[in-house]
């Protein structure tokens, strides 16, 4: 290997694969670590804190073999090769796990709708992939250089060839452009609407665009502001092709007896 001492080569086998007189220990650490990482990753899922997610990360020891998978290429070893692969599937079984198992203890649906940790999960854009290579690139790095510390907390892991980027990167740039279109077509209808609204003493109280369908909540006194000058309102705006629908919901208002 151009550019490594013998000694770098041993450091990183030490700190990566599953060998040798440490090789139980090591063991034996993986699966203590890794499913009290999954329960307080499920337990922040749960409670939607980000801070609890990220406390996962830094218990999970799943880093270890995905990055010794890494090292067993570039070294050819096949033994270390499938020994990392093997701790890689076992590993994100056991995450899953118990993930479903403290999942069935959680009276209420868990779901992106209602949950920022799923959803942030459940709609990857492509920054998403360009913050997950440049971190697992930090890992890598760490790992060559001994005066880079080994123990980065919160690190994300990515690792791809060629065929693995392409497959990731086309679908993530379709799911980008998605939610971009759909985050700026909400806001136009919403500017639309409100102005529309507020000729009529009515107020906006929520947009929601899905794909080319968009949902406009209003409330007001009677009575309520025609749906056909919203429609020209919103094609003149350029929001022609929309499938809109309105739920207008009447308020009256009375005073206080004194």
């Amino acid at each position: 290997m151009t550019g490594l001492a013998h000694v770098d080569i041993a450091r990183m086998r030490d700190q990566l694969f599953f060998e040798g007189p440490e090789r139980n220990r090591r063991l034996s650490r993986f699966w203590l670590l890794l499913p009290l990482a999954a329960v307080i990753a499920s337990a922040g899922v749960v409670s939607d804190s980000t801070a609890t997610v990220i406390g996962a990360m830094i218990v999970a020891p799943l880093m270890t073999p995905i990055l010794g998978i890494v090292l067993a290429v570039v070294l050819t070893d096949r033994a270390n090769l499938r020994r990392c692969l093997l701790l890689v599937i076992a590993g994100a079984a056991a995450v899953v796990a118990v993930g479903w198992l403290l999942g069935l203890l959680v009276p209420y649906p868990v779901v992106a709708q209602t949950n920022a940790q799923v959803a942030a999960r459940v709609t990857l854009q492509l920054a998403d992939l360009v913050a997950a290579l440049a971190t697992g690139a930090v890992g890598s790095i760490a790992l060559v250089r001994s005066d880079i510390s080994g123990t980065l907390p919160g690190v994300a892991i990515a690792i791809s060839f060629a065929v693995l980027l392409l497959a990731v990167i086309i679908p993530l740039t379709i799911s980008s452009n998605r939610i971009d279109k759909t985050t700026i077509r909400q806001t136009d209808v919403q500017a639309v609407a409100e102005h529309w609204a507020s000729g009529a003493g009515w107020s906006v109280t929520g947009v929601t665009a899905t794909g080319d369908q968009v949902l406009i909540q209003a409330t007001g006194p009677n009575p309520a502001p025609g749906l056909a000058a919203l429609r020209q309102d919103l094609n003149a705006a350029g929001l022609s092709g929309l499938d809109v629908r309105v739920s207008l919901v009447p308020a009256s208002y009375k005073p206080l007896p004194g």
